[in-house]
């Protein structure tokens, strides 16, 4: 897995020329997947026109129409804090250059945008457009924003090339794929309704408990990971109580280093509404993770007063391990 911070260079010159986007291109362990809005592009040599912009070199992405189209650039497997490309608009002599924009989305949520134009008007001028944040993202649309102000003879059309990226902190969201449930009944749904917020919950109820201190319910969970050395963990469970009553749900991760069960959920309301639950580790992250890059979470419900039945039911909506590193 590519480290944080480590900067990037695609050249495109390792893509097959003139194949059409969609197209994965791989540079320093990273992918990126390009792709299009409406009319399409494809991976040229940079001298397509029969001269190389400024910058250009090898091949580069050259658009197939001469129709405005934005081009889209995602990570699938990687998260990004900064982003450049170098970008060259169709432009004959003009003494001012388009504005080009680019938008930045982590997982189709809004990051931020900027703009720019190119310092040199001119014939097929060259820029480059950059992108950095904070908050870390993993698709980019470039986008031709406006057309020179001062006019002249140009299209709303680029070509682009050397992309730079910095990544960001790596991250996944685990499900988990085993499961034991420790006291409690399984009455329906199954491992496959953790995974996600589908409204295919599990529900466990009350069955047989061995003292009335007990929980009336505990499953086991465990998760397997990609990433070797995880910085931060979150343990997502969106539960509710099926039955009204007074109940409390908390939750633990395994600390495989002290052979404990450290609680990341402390003792919480669980009413007949569902709600998520979000707790991280106090302790060194490493300790929480075990041999194979696997993890381990402990769910309990307690039932603190009157219930309007003996044996009442808890819905799991889901249960997620989100792992940064």
């Amino acid at each position: 897995i590519p480290a944080d911070g480590q900067s990037v260079l695609f050249t495109f010159d390792n893509a097959p020329q003139h194949s059409p986007l969609p197209i994965d291109v791989t540079s320093g362990g990273v992918t990126a997947h390009l792709s299009y809005q409406y009319y399409g592009y494809s991976i040229q040599a940079a001298n397509v026109l029969g001269f190389t912009p400024i910058g250009f070199g090898g091949n580069c992405i050259y658009p197939n129409t001469v129709y405005r189209d934005d081009l889209y650039i995602d990570f699938y497997s990687n998260v990004l804090t900064s982003f450049s490309i170098m970008y060259s608009p169709e432009e004959y002599g003009c003494d001012s250059s388009a504005t080009m924009r680019v938008t930045a989305y982590l997982n189709g949520s809004y990051v931020g945008t900027s703009t720019t134009t190119a310092p040199n008007p001119g014939t097929w001028p060259t820029g480059t457009l950059t992108f950095s944040s904070l908050t870390p993202f993993n698709r980019l649309v470039v986008h031709y924003d406006s057309p020179p102000p001062t006019g002249g003879d140009w299209g709303p059309i680029f070509m682009a090339d050397n992309m730079d990226i910095t990544l960001g902190a790596s991250t996944e969201t685990l499900a988990p794929n085993t499961q034991t449930v420790n006291l409690g009944r399984l009455t329906s749904g199954n491992l496959a309704s953790l995974a996600a917020d589908d409204g295919n919950a599990e529900t466990i109820c009350k069955f047989i408990v061995p003292s009335l201190t007990s929980p009336i319910v505990r499953t086991t969970l465990g998760f397997s990971g990609t990433i070797a050395s995880p910085t931060a963990l979150e343990l997502h469970v969106r539960a509710k109580a099926d039955n009204a009553g007074a109940f409390r749900i908390r939750a633990f991760l395994h600390n495989f280093a002290g052979n404990t069960d450290d609680m990341v959920v402390p003792d919480s309301v669980l009413g007949l509404s569902f709600t998520t639950f979000v707790g991280s580790p106090t302790g060194a992250v490493l300790d929480y993770v075990g041999s194979g890059i696997t993890y381990a979470s402990k769910i309990e419900i307690t039932q603190v007063g009157p219930s309007t039945t003996s044996l009442p039911c808890d819905d799991f909506e889901f249960v997620n391990l989100k792992v940064s590193g």
